[in-house]
């Protein structure tokens, strides 16, 4: 576990005060559950344009090439994940 100090603006942290407290949560695992479902959006919005550039190219060239198979395969980890994660 890490410890660091960042600077949020004061509104921002009465919010986030007051929906730990209304969760029964600290502000803390607020930060952490916030951080982590950014995080993962941003891993799938990447997924999805790689998997979008993937099937691209499968149309227009009829073949998949190493680099697909692993786009796709990405996807297929990510997919997984996500609906395990349920």
């Amino acid at each position: 576990m890490a410890k660091i100090t960042i600077s949020l603006d004061d509104d921002l942290v009465k919010r986030a005060d007051n929906y730990a407290d209304e969760n029964y949560m600290s502000r803390s695992g607020l930060i952490s559950i916030a951080l982590t479902q950014y995080l993962n959006s941003a891993d799938v919005t990447r997924a999805i344009k790689d998997l979008a550039f993937a099937m691209r190219k499968i149309a227009d060239n009829g073949v998949v090439d190493e680099d697909t198979q692993r786009q796709l395969e990405d996807f297929e980890r990510l997919s997984k994940m996500l609906v395990l994660a349920k």
